[in-house]
């Protein structure tokens, strides 16, 4: 398959001019001052771009959540189950680490690896990907703050959307889940079809998820993931700016 153009400095937000004739195609990403938008269709004369993500600045060493996030809530993800989570987040200057905020330790063996993965240029999803990095794992039965992992000694350089992931252990010897920051059941962004449509089934979309077996690296591919309803409450990543 042949390379997709993509414009990763641009002056202006992307035109209908921006088409298959100036050597776009569908899956084309475009960043213009922070913001992000992904070509639906590249036909000449008439391209469509879908913006998918927008922030302000990100200074070095900051934190930022994930781009579907508007608001935070103490959770406590249900016991019983290994969960694989995914947040979307529009990275435009190198990343150091990533941290979830742990409000009461759970029980022995309460722990989540974390990993990040990029996103299929005709999709926009991360399934099928292989993972960038691994920030290693998170112990979630210790002291209650702000947990931090690294993504090894140098910054990740980065530009584009891409996927962090969270595996949290819940099926195998951790009687009492931890109760972490996440995402607010009652408000958030919806989670975005390849054709802009939103995900609908009578609830707002946080993230997306699989029931997989936990191991402290997250896979080396990206399982098949899908979008998960609020009542599926996880550790909330934020990413640190290099």
């Amino acid at each position: 398959m042949a390379d997709i153009k993509n414009n990763l400095r641009g002056a202006a937000a992307p035109l209908p001019t921006d088409d298959a004739a100036s050597g776009y195609s569908r899956g084309s990403y475009w960043e213009f001052g922070g913001r992000f938008f992904v070509c639906r269709d590249a036909t000449a004369g008439a391209a469509k771009w879908a913006e998918i993500g927008q922030r302000q600045a990100w200074q070095s060493n900051q934190y930022i959540p994930p781009d579907n996030c508007v608001d935070f809530a103490d959770v406590q993800p249900s016991s019983g189950l290994d969960r694989f989570c995914l947040f979307p987040f529009p990275i435009d200057r190198p990343i150091a680490g990533v941290a979830v905020t742990l409000v009461t330790p759970g029980s022995a063996g309460a722990i989540a690896s974390f990993g990040i993965y990029p996103s299929d240029p005709l999709t926009g999803y991360p399934n099928g990907q292989a993972r960038i990095a691994s920030a290693g794992t998170i112990a979630l039965d210790t002291s209650a703050g702000f947990k931090q992992g690294t993504f090894g000694g140098q910054p990740l350089d980065l530009f584009g959307l891409f996927w962090v992931s969270v595996h949290l252990k819940g099926a195998s010897g951790v009687s009492t889940m931890p109760v972490v920051k996440g995402m607010l059941k009652s408000n958030g962004r919806h989670i975005h079809r390849n054709d802009g449509s939103e995900f609908v089934a009578g609830a707002f979309h946080k993230c997306l998820q699989s029931n997989d077996t936990y191991t402290a690296s997250p896979p080396a591919i990206c399982p098949s993931v899908l979008a998960a309803a609020p009542s599926h409450d996880v550790p909330m990543p934020v990413l640190r700016a290099a």
